[in-house]
């Protein structure tokens, strides 16, 4: 509080004096801070710094896409000054302010925005055992992907692979069908980022299995008494075992009622037992358990 004084002297050498006193407030300063960017599920810190505020006290406000709305509603944690960490519940483009109002009436304000974007996911399904004469569904789901395209990769035997060289098909935002050309255990990796910076992933491990093949052949006719040479070409049997069936136009029957001698991976010598009308079939179950059955067609 400042007071002023005049004073003057007449010719008569009197003293007059005036005064009269004025009340000088300070100007206050408030100063907000606070990341422009965040997500949903991140807490962040907000800053405020006063100067000259006294015994002023704070007043908040929110405005969420340009409308007032309720800060318990939409904030959670406490803002007061100094630093506090707080967490926008929803997504939306929010103008934070604070003000104070000094004995004059004048407002000091200051304010900060903030876009908050909802927290997506990456996630997609695809069988886990498959063969390559298959044609598998990849159902993929992306949310909050926006215009944004996901970016796909394959590891074949823990090396990067284009899946175009390896595959047919197309995979998209919703997935798609892909057919493997080559057997190997495989990961599908499906990444994309979202308007807010932030990055999300899904991969999925699986395996794809060959297809066996086995040709061989048998003579027109025969006796009783004759040797049968079967000579076996076959392609990825591995490890896997076949089983030789005999089907004589009523059914697969008992192999040691009808044939002397047995049959291994790479063929072998038989006898048939008794006169008839036979076919051999070679039968593969591989790891999966699927069943494939070979017949040459000569009876």
């Amino acid at each position: 509080t400042y007071e002023l004084i005049a004073t003057i002297v007449d010719d008569l050498g009197k003293v007059i004096t005036a005064s009269d006193t004025i009340n000088i407030y300070p100007v206050a300063k408030i100063n907000l801070e606070m990341e422009s960017i965040t997500h949903s599920d991140r807490p962040i810190t907000i800053k405020t710094e006063t100067e000259n505020i006294g015994d002023m006290e704070l007043q908040w406000t929110l405005a969420r896409n340009g409308e007032d709305v309720p800060i318990v509603d939409f904030i959670e944690g406490e803002i007061t000054a100094g630093k506090q960490r707080i967490r926008f519940k929803e997504k939306g483009v929010y103008n934070l302010t604070a003000s104070a109002t000094d004995e004059t009436g004048r407002v000091f304000t200051d304010s900060t925005s903030v876009m908050v974007y909802p927290v997506g996911s990456a996630g997609f399904y695809l069988p886990e055992l498959f063969h390559t004469d298959d044609t598998v569904t990849v159902e993929a789901t992306f949310n909050e992907i926006g215009e944004h395209r996901a970016d796909w990769t394959l590891l074949k035997d823990g090396e990067p692979v284009e899946i175009s060289k390896v595959t047919t098909g197309q995979l998209t935002n919703q997935g798609g069908e892909l057919h493997f050309k080559h057997k190997g255990q495989y990961i599908l990796r499906a990444s994309f980022t979202d308007d807010g910076g932030r990055s999300y992933s899904y991969e999925q491990t699986f395996k794809v299995y060959p297809v066996p093949t086995i040709t061989y052949s048998l003579p027109e006719y025969a006796h009783t008494d004759t040797d049968i040479k079967v000579d076996v070409n076959s392609t990825e049997i591995n490890d896997l075992t076949v089983e030789w069936l005999l089907d004589n136009t009523f059914g697969f029957q008992d192999w040691s009622t009808y044939v002397d001698g047995t049959l291994n991976n790479d063929g072998g010598t038989i006898q048939f037992k008794r006169a008839g009308i036979y076919e051999l079939v070679a039968r593969i179950v591989d790891e999966t358990g699927r069943v494939f059955l070979f017949e040459p067609g000569d009876k």
